[in-house]
This record gives C-alpha cells, sequence and structure tokens, in this order.
C-alpha cells in the first residue's frame, strides 16, 4: 500500500510538472510532437523538417552555447514576448529559401542574424508580432522581407533596394538602413533614413549620408531639425518641434497627417498592435497549443477495484 501512494505522489507530481514546464510542439504535416526536456526547442528543431511548424507555449527556451544556427525552412510560433527563445540566433541557407509561411510570429528573441544568408537564396521572410533586441541584415542577406508589427530595440540593416520592408512596427534605432522602406513605423532614430517613409514618426536623423537627396517622407511626423537635409522631400508632414516633447504623445485630429493615420487604426496602445504611437508588446495569444490542465487532472486509487486511476485533462493553451 505504501507504494501504491509513493506512486501516486510521483505521477501527481509528474501531471503537476507537465502542466508548469514550458512546451514546444512540433507539427509535421499535421502529426504533433512534443518537447517538454530543458533543451526541448533544441531537440524539435533538431527533429523538423522543412516546412514544419514549431509552436513555442510561455515560457524560457535555451540552446546550447547561446546560439543557434537555422538550416531549415520552419515557422516558428509563440505566445508574444512570454515567448522568449535565449539565444542569437542566425539564418544560413544553402539551398532556395522561399517561406510560405512566417519564420517567426509572435516571439521574444534576443538576435536574429542574416548574415549568413545569402540573397538569392532567401526569399519571401516574414517576421511579425515579435520583439527583437537586435536585428542585423546586411545588403546581400535576402530578398523581400516583411516585418511587421514588431518591437525591436535596434537594427543593423545596409539593405539594397526595398527588399526589407518593416511595417506598424516600433523601432528603438536603425543603423545604416539604406534603402529599406518604412511603413507606418515608429523610429526613434536613424543615422541614415530609408528611400521611402509613410505614415511614421521619426524621432532623430543623424549622419544622413551620400543616400538620402532622393528620400521622400509622406504622412510622417518628423523633428523639426530633419527638415532641409540633403534635399527629402515632404509631403503632408509634421514637423515636431523640440519644445513639444516626445512626438509619441502628440495626438491632433487637425493635423492632416494624423488623420490618416487614425482612419487605419494604427494608434492603439492596447498590447495587440503596434503603429505609430505604439505600443511595446505587439502580441496576441496564438496559437492554441495543447497543454496539461493540471487543476482537471488527478490520480486516484481505486481500492475496490485496486488500481490507479489517472485522468490527464488536456486544453489548448
Amino acid at each position: 500500500m505504501k507504494r501504491i501512494f509513493t506512486l501516486i505522489a510521483v505521477l501527481g507530481i509528474v501531471v503537476s510538472a507537465m502542466a508548469q514546464r514550458p512546451l514546444v510542439t512540433l507539427s509535421h504535416n499535421g502529426e504533433l510532437s512534443f518537447f517538454t526536456s530543458l533543451s526541448a526547442f533544441t531537440e524539435a528543431i533538431d527533429s523538423a523538417q522543412n516546412g514544419d511548424i514549431i509552436y513555442l507555449s510561455e515560457g524560457n527556451f535555451a540552446v546550447t552555447d547561446g546560439e543557434l544556427t537555422l538550416k531549415k525552412r520552419l515557422s516558428i510560433v509563440g505566445c508574444g514576448y512570454k515567448s522568449h527563445i535565449l539565444a542569437d540566433i542566425f539564418i544560413s541557407v544553402s539551398e532556395k529559401y522561399m517561406m510560405d509561411a512566417p519564420l517567426f510570429d509572435g516571439v521574444r528573441l534576443h538576435e536574429l542574424d542574416f548574415s549568413s544568408s545569402n540573397k538569392d537564396n532567401l526569399g519571401n521572410v516574414e517576421i511579425r508580432k515579435s520583439r527583437i533586441q537586435n536585428l542585423a541584415h546586411p545588403y546581400y542577406a535576402g530578398n523581400n522581407i516583411m516585418v511587421d508589427r514588431c518591437y525591436i530595440e535596434n537594427v543593423s540593416s545596409q539593405s539594397s533596394g526595398n527588399n526589407i520592408i518593416y511595417t506598424n512596427s516600433k523601432i528603438g534605432n536603425l543603423d545604416n538602413a539604406y534603402f529599406c522602406a518604412i511603413i507606418n513605423c515608429n523610429v526613434g532614430s536613424a543615422s541614415c533614413t530609408p528611400l521611402t517613409v509613410t505614415g511614421s514618426i521619426i524621432g532623430n536623423i543623424i549622419n544622413p549620408g551620400q543616400y538620402n537627396n532622393s528620400n521622400v517622407f509622406n504622412t510622417c511626423m518628423p523633428r523639426s531639425s530633419t527638415a532641409g537635409i540633403n534635399g527629402h522631400l515632404y509631403d503632408k508632414c509634421y514637423f515636431v518641434e523640440e519644445s513639444e516633447g516626445s512626438t509619441t504623445n502628440i495626438l491632433d485630429e487637425n493635423l492632416e497627417c494624423t488623420l490618416d493615420l487614425v482612419s487605419l487604426g494604427y494608434l492603439d496602445e492596447n498590447g495587440t498592435q503596434v503603429g505609430v504611437y505604439g505600443g511595446d508588446f505587439p502580441f496576441s495569444e496564438t496559437p492554441s497549443v495543447p497543454t496539461v490542465d493540471s487543476a482537471k487532472s488527478s490520480v486516484v486509487y481505486d481500492s475496490e477495484a485496486n488500481q490507479l486511476k489517472v485522468t490527464i485533462s488536456v486544453a489548448p493553451n
């Protein structure tokens, strides 16, 4: 009898641990595999095949030595900034890498680096609703990269042509950002401004460089100190004086430039989307990943039948 109750206690602990430990779910052609060890994320990557989807629950996901080189065509989907990948991720592909699903959706990353990729092999990459501390994108790495509804602290980007487009995002600093497009974003500062900026707040422009004489700003709110730099062209823009404080706190519906932004719905700060007025956590609770519900799970000993009855309730995350 003592052994039975010991087993009940152990099973109860296991059920509770399954409910609390971060979960990685690998979907391959609709078949699901679950990983719950401390190296669950790495195990899922190793087991995955091109075209698979990896779902992350809330929690921290570590990798060996803090670095991961991703060579497979995968889609990694989390629950928002609470799905935290504790790694520097390097995208490196040696064959055509045309994505048909977001590469990252609703995750938090320390660093995402495309410098190991070739633009002829990498295309149609989408990163959305994610928080990234550092994003490195050299001019030779990838075509058609879309960054949407993200919060990025720092971007080191030397894009050639409009092969990287930022939309509805909050960006702290753009470093060496040549020839990329910024649409409906809030940019703290840019050392070299993009080719086209639409519906965005630009906090500061420094060292504008030689490529800025053809830049166009449409329905934007730049600092007044940026006016006239190297022949910038402005259309329907409102220049914010330094004395007016933070551009993110200004909302005047009489301004033609902000009227367009209001109508497009980019002013929410409720944490579900990011626009020119921001919200630092542009995430929704997706996807529905099955997890163990410890409140509805139990281990009971039936003395009459001399059996253990184990109930494990699985619910969407």
